[in-house]
Formats: structure tokens, C-alpha cells, sequence
């Protein structure tokens, strides 16, 4: 039996009030009014009322005692956290600027309609290069300079447009769209199917040529983002322990960059370019790739841009002659770019959807920096207290600083400790409550307490959160307190992983994990607590599937598990994130999130995959139904669409409210009891639903769904005194229906959804 907390006085108003008026013929015989309207009775009523609320009051003492109890074991209420992301910063002139450094606490403002907006920080000092991405640029040939495959001399007899186009694509022109554009309106690479036998990828930069702008010569990291990685995906997987490639896979791809021509050489060449590291994969996911800048890339000469040579009496230029629309200075006139990067795919070439390329990316919070607040003085008393002006303290980001009274004036430096335990009585050390900004000091046996007249001034800390800090990629775009060199800024991420203040409820239902788990996952619920607390995104919910793993690659069974092999020591946890939506679905980066968390609290012998949630789609639900009076067609329509869309929802549905369960078994009488639930409905004369494999032609067609198998049942049950309950009885025990009509088998990754869309209601 669970233990049960006692209610120390279980009297509420009305068995008082009925208690007093059974005593009132024993002693007051001669009171027979007992009407509300007496006066006395209206006594009896007001202390019945006042005796309920002493109870509730006592009742509360078990609450309070609770509470204390994780006051001791070190249980706090956990701070908001902001939201974070990444920045690109746009310079307005780059062949004309030299380097410069950003500051640390650079802001930026989002433009999102949250009150008040959310702002910005970059998180560290960033040293903005004058350089720039100018032109993406597609080829067959292994040349930028001359398309035509080796011997080739023109089109011939083909159409010159056809001919061009297999052979070279301008992906994008350096203006459309723009670069503070690009994260919203991403650049697709070799999705054409003109584009199917490039291999060559070339990047165009604009940047300032002289040797002591900066660039050249200086070790940079290109950051590449792709838009998949912040797309939902139903496929996405990530391993926990597995470290992103950081050396190069010189199998995969090659990088080279333009050499300008030296004294004596007629033209210059494409040189190899080391790499240091390469977190990309081959450029199959978003990452950074660091590189040393030749201090000899330069601007292709306006003689090497070879003309595609037709066969009549006309030449036709090279085609990315007079095709760039950001001219750049100290270049030639036919293709102004400062230099060429070149990046050729040998095995694998992805299909790209890039959101940016940049030098000059910095990450970035939704918190504001304070500098010198100054707090109220020490008293020299043990255990003194000061609390920060604001709440929601960063993490290691309060510098405690105090100057000792006179004569001395000492700086003096203080560190924060998670406790006091094993702090000397001269060390001087605090403890910070990081959601309250209250600050604890020693009591003078362990840590020193503040002297008399001492001033201690918090020199730096940040502070900020909530879910509201959260923006979509791109609408943190506004300037705040930027050089006038940045033309512009925005997000190329979006920016997620905001919390709001952990309220004492939440505390009290955390805690029991907390005990349980003791920073390490070893069980089911270990597992399901530690991903659901991972920070940086926000995890709705998780299911632990054990002893499988995802499947290796998509095939005729579909995404998800591997159900039909078991895995020793291996953990999947499906990660269902907090968004809106009927099937909320997690992305890429955020799974390597979860999988970062679970990782440090795995143990070394498991296998641990994050993946995502497989759904079942129920469609073309059709109902006939007779209605009580008053009710209309599309009121109930309205009505039985949500009934549906909740009960069977992955984060709201199921008969507790805490989603529908993954694996369950979805019954025909499930469908028809919600029905028969919906306030209106008087009787459910029939019924028939669909699930996956025969998809109507409005479902989303990048949505890959696993079931084969249809499901369509018709039901005609008259309407009695039993509950929907027995619905599914009586239709169990109809020898006439099959088995495998009768309900859906899920298995333990799937949970459903209903396409409300396709619902059709008839009212007889």
C-alpha cells in the first residue's frame, strides 16, 4: 500500500453544519425555525464555513513540513533559463573594412510581439573579419573558369541554354536574397535535376585584399547551418557518446582554393587547402570547418574566364560574367569576388538547403549583463544574507567582488560554493540561490562572514529567462548596440530552450526523480526524468523503449526501432518535444541535445539513442449520429474534432490527460465513446476510421508514415443505459466481427494522432 498522507481534520462545512442541526432538538427544543432566513441558522452556517478553513489551515501543516524537507536536502526551485542561439553578423563594406573585435554583451533585440521583447547577449568576444560570402556557384566541370567538360569545344548542335544549364548553376547571386534573408529563404544546392552530375561546389568571398586587413593569413572557422537540421523530422536519430567528426575525411570531400598568378605565370591555379577540422561530415549536417587563410588567394584575372564556344558564328561569354550583383573593389570587371573557395564531393553529394555560410558567427542569450551593483553592507554576523536586484541568475556568470573597511580597502575576492561543507572559517565563499538571487554567507567555523562596514558589490553577473524569450530563426534582427561596420544581424537558429521559474508544485513532482535517479540513469524512469529535464530545449515528454535500436536507414518497414531484433544494453529514448501541433516532432539538434544530457548520466556500458516518436494517423473519420436537441451539425462537428484531437493526443490525450499511451491498443469502441462522450450526441448510429497506407491526397507528402494497413470498421450499437465503456464489450463479444477489425496493435515506439481534417459528421 503507497503511504498516505494524513488529513488531520477531515470536517468540512456541510457535515458541520449538519452535525449542529441534529444537536438542535436536544437543546433548544422550543427553536423550530430552521429556514436559512433564521438568524441562528445563518450563525451555524458562518461557523461551519469558519470551522472548514481552520481544518484546511491544520491540513496544511503536512504541506509545510514537506516542504522544509526539501529545503534541507538541498531541493531549490529552479531558475528560468533564457533562450539561446546563434548570430551572423553582416558587415556593410567587408573589401573595405579591416578586423575589428565585438565585445562580449553585444546586444540585439528580437522583433517579436512577446512584451517585453526578449534581448540578446552575445556570449563572448568575437573578432568580426572583413570578409563575406559573395556567390554560390555549381559545376560539372572540375574548372570553375571553363564549363566544358575536357575537350569539349562548345554546345554544337545543342540548344546553348540546355548546354549551360547541365553544366553549371549560379545557386546564388550574392543579392537574392539577401544575406540577412538567408536563414528564412535557405539556398538549395543541387536539388535541380540539371544538377545532377555536379560535383563542384564554389564558393565566391568578398573580403579586403591588403595583408594587414586581417583575413589573409588568419585562422578561421566557416560556420555553415543547414535548414534540415532545425526541420522536424520523424527519422532523426543521435547516438549518445558519439563524438562529431572534427579531422578531416579527405574520402569524402576535398577543398581548394584560387591562387592568384605570380611573377612569371600567365594564370593562377587551384591549390589544396588543409583543413584543420571539419565538423561537418562531409557537409551532411551543420558544423564548422577551420582552415588557415592563404595569404595568396586572390581574384580570378578577367583572361582566364573561358567563353562557352558555339559552333556558329557567335561566342557566348562565360556564364558568370556581369552575373554577380555585389561588385567588390581591386578585382576584375567580368567577375568581381575577392577569391574563390572550392569544395569538390568525391563519393557523397548531398543535397543542400544552407541557411548561412559565414566567418563571423558568435553565440547568443536571452539575458542582460549588470555590472557593479552594489549590495548592502556586511554586518559581521554568521549566516548574513543578500539578495541580487534581479532574479534568475546565470550559472557561473555572479563575479563577487568586496572592499575591506578602512584603513584597509582591499579588494577582496569571493567564490561560490554548492555548500559550506569543507569550507575553512577563513575562506570566502557564499552560496547564491540562483532562482531568488539570494545570497548565503558563513557563519565564521565554516566560511568567513562579511566584516563590519565591508562592500560588497556584485561586479558582473547576467540574468533573464522564460519561455517567452524563445523566437523563431531570423527575428532576432535588431541592432542594439552594434558597430556601424555590422550592417546587419540576425539569428540563424532559432532560438529555444527557454523555461520559465520552477513554480513549488513542480519542485514537489521533480523531486522524487531527483532522489531516485542520483545523477545517473540506470532504469526506465531514470532515463524518461533525465531527458525530460535536458537543458536547452524543452522535452515535453519521453518513452524508454529497451533492448532496440533505431532502424539503420529508411526501408520498406519505415522509420523508427528496430522492433523485430533485440539489443542487449541498448536504451531509445523517444523524445516528444513541447510544441503545438498533432504530432509534435523533434529535430535533429535537439536529439543531439537530449543525447548530450544522457550521456552524462548514462552508464558506460549502455547504448542510449534520442529518436523520434512514430505516429499513427486515424483519417477519414466518418460518423453518423443521432443528436439531442439544439444542437447543430457544425457545432457537433466542431465538437467531436476536438474530442477526438485530445483524447488521442501524445501529450494531452489518454484518461488521465497525460498523453495517449505509446504501444497501446486503440480499440473501434475508443473512437465511438469519444463520440458518444461529446456533449449533443444522443445516440452513434455509425462509424468507420482509416489509419495510414491509403493517405487522402491533402496529408502533408514530406511526412513518412510506417503503417501499411487499414482500418475501417462500421458500428451500429442503439443507445442505452450503459456506459461508452460498454461499447467496447458488446462489440468484442459480436461473433460476426474479426479480431484484426476490431482494433489497431500499436507498437511500443507508435502513438496516434487524428487528421480532424478529413473528419466527416452526419446528423440523422
Amino acid at each position: 500500500m503507497p503511504l498516505q498522507q494524513p488529513k488531520l481534520d477531515d470536517l468540512d462545512s456541510a457535515t458541520v453544519e449538519a452535525s449542529l442541526r441534529s444537536e438542535i432538538p436536544i437543546y433548544a427544543p422550543e427553536w423550530t425555525d430552521h429556514n436559512d432566513s433564521d438568524p441562528g441558522i445563518a450563525m451555524i452556517q458562518l461557523f461551519s464555513l469558519l470551522t472548514e478553513q481552520i481544518g484546511y489551515r491544520l491540513n496544511q501543516i503536512p504541506e509545510k513540513n514537506y516542504i522544509e524537507f526539501l529545503k534541507m536536502v538541498g531541493v531549490k526551485l529552479q531558475p528560468a533559463i533564457p533562450a539561446t542561439t546563434r548570430m551572423n553578423f553582416i558587415i556593410s563594406k567587408p573589401d573595405k573594412c579591416d578586423i575589428f573585435s565585438l565585445p562580449k554583451g553585444s546586444r540585439i533585440n528580437a522583433s517579436t510581439p512577446a512584451e517585453p521583447a526578449p534581448v540578446f547577449e552575445t556570449d563572448t568576444q568575437i573578432d568580426i573579419l572583413p570578409v563575406q560570402l559573395a556567390a554560390m556557384v555549381t559545376t560539372q566541370a572540375a574548372d570553375l573558369r571553363n564549363i566544358n567538360d575536357v575537350g569539349e569545344t562548345g554546345p554544337g548542335a545543342l540548344d546553348p541554354q540546355t548546354y549551360i544549364d547541365t553544366r553549371y548553376s549560379l545557386a546564388w547571386d550574392g543579392k537574392s536574397p539577401k544575406l540577412k534573408d538567408m536563414p528564412v529563404e535557405p539556398v538549395s544546392l543541387f536539388y535541380e535535376s540539371t544538377e545532377n552530375t555536379h560535383q563542384h561546389l564554389w564558393l565566391g568571398l568578398a573580403f579586403n585584399q591588403q595583408l594587414n586587413a586581417g583575413f589573409l593569413g588568419a585562422r578561421v572557422t566557416l560556420t555553415l547551418q543547414l535548414d534540415d537540421d532545425e526541420q522536424p523530422d520523424e527519422e532523426a536519430v543521435a547516438q549518445c557518446g558519439q563524438v562529431d567528426t572534427q579531422l578531416l575525411d579527405e574520402d569524402n570531400v576535398a577543398y581548394r582554393y584560387y591562387r592568384k598568378a605570380r611573377v612569371g605565370e600567365t594564370e593562377g591555379k587551384w591549390q589544396s587547402l588543409p583543413v584543420i577540422g571539419d565538423s561537418t561530415d562531409s557537409w551532411q549536417k551543420s558544423g564548422e570547418i577551420r582552415f588557415d587563410v592563404p595569404m595568396d588567394m586572390g581574384p580570378v584575372a578577367d583572361d582566364e574566364w573561358l567563353a562557352v564556344e558555339d559552333t556558329g558564328t557567335d561566342t557566348i561569354a562565360h556564364p558568370l560574367e556581369g552575373s554577380l550583383k555585389t561588385p567588390v573593389d581591386n578585382t576584375g570587371d567580368k567577375v568581381a569576388v575577392s577569391g574563390w573557395l572550392h569544395v569538390e564531393f568525391i563519393n557523397v553529394r548531398p543535397k543542400l538547403r544552407i541557411r548561412t555560410l559565414s566567418f563571423n558567427v558568435a553565440p547568443a542569450t536571452a539575458a542582460q549583463t549588470i555590472k557593479n551593483e552594489e549590495l548592502q553592507r556586511g554586518d559581521n554576523s554568521p549566516g548574513q544574507q543578500r539578495t541580487l536586484a534581479n532574479q534568475s541568475v546565470l550559472a557561473g556568470s555572479l563575479n563577487l567582488i568586496s572592499l575591506g573597511p578602512p584603513p584597509v580597502r582591499e579588494l577582496r575576492q569571493w567564490t561560490q560554493v554548492d555548500s559550506f561543507d569543507g569550507v575553512s572559517a577563513q575562506e570566502r565563499a557564499y552560496v547564491l540561490d540562483p532562482e531568488s538571487g539570494q545570497l548565503v554567507f558563513g557563519n565564521a567555523i565554516h566560511g568567513r562572514p562579511p566584516e563590519e562596514g565591508e562592500r560588497l558589490i556584485a561586479q558582473e553577473y547576467r540574468y533573464g529567462g522564460g519561455k517567452n524569450t524563445e523566437s523563431d530563426v531570423g527575428l532576432v534582427n535588431i541592432p542594439n548596440s552594434l558597430p556601424p561596420k555590422i550592417e546587419a544581424a540576425v539569428n540563424i537558429v532559432s532560438a529555444l530552450g527557454g523555461r520559465d521559474t520552477e513554480t513549488t508544485e513542480e519542485a514537489k513532482l521533480r523531486a522524487p526523480g531527483e532522489f531516485q535517479s542520483q545523477a545517473r540513469a540506470v532504469t526506465n524512469d531514470d532515463f524518461t526524468f533525465h531527458a525530460e529535464q535536458t537543458p536547452g530545449v524543452r522535452v515535453a515528454r519521453a518513452e524508454v523503449v529497451s533492448l532496440h535500436r533505431p532502424r539503420p536507414e529508411s526501408g520498406i518497414k519505415g522509420p523508427g526501432l528496430e522492433l523485430d531484433k533485440v539489443a542487449p544494453g541498448v536504451v531509445s529514448v523517444l523524445t516528444v518535444p513541447d510544441e503545438p501541433g498533432l504530432y509534435p516532432t523533434p529535430t535533429k539538434g535537439m536529439l543531439k541535445r537530449v543525447c548530450q544530457h544522457l550521456d552524462r548520466v548514462r552508464l558506460i556500458t549502455s547504448e542510449v539513442y534520442a529518436a523520434a516518436p512514430q505516429y499513427v494517423r486515424l483519417f477519414e473519420v466518418q460518423v453518423r449520429i443521432m443528436a439531442e436537441p439544439g444542437y447543430s451539425r457544425t457545432a457537433l462537428t466542431e465538437a467531436i474534432s476536438e474530442q477526438l484531437k485530445n483524447y488521442f493526443h501524445v501529450l494531452t490525450g489518454g484518461e488521465n490527460g497525460e498523453g495517449f499511451g505509446f504501444g497501446a491498443v486503440i480499440h473501434h469502441a475508443d473512437l465511438v465513446g469519444q463520440v458518444f462522450r461529446t456533449p449533443g450526441v444522443k445516440r452513434v448510429e455509425q462509424l468507420s476510421a482509416w489509419y495510414d497506407g491509403n493517405t487522402p491526397e491533402n496529408v502533408d507528402p514530406e511526412f513518412i508514415w510506417r503503417r501499411q494497413y487499414i482500418f475501417k470498421e462500421l458500428l451500429n450499437v442503439p443507445q442505452g443505459d450503459e456506459s461508452w465503456k460498454n461499447y467496447a464489450r458488446l462489440l468484442t463479444s459480436c461473433p460476426a466481427q474479426s479480431h484484426e477489425d476490431e482494433l489497431i496493435q500499436l507498437e511500443e515506439d507508435e502513438v496516434p494522432f487524428v487528421d480532424t481534417q478529413s473528419l466527416t459528421v452526419q446528423v440523422l
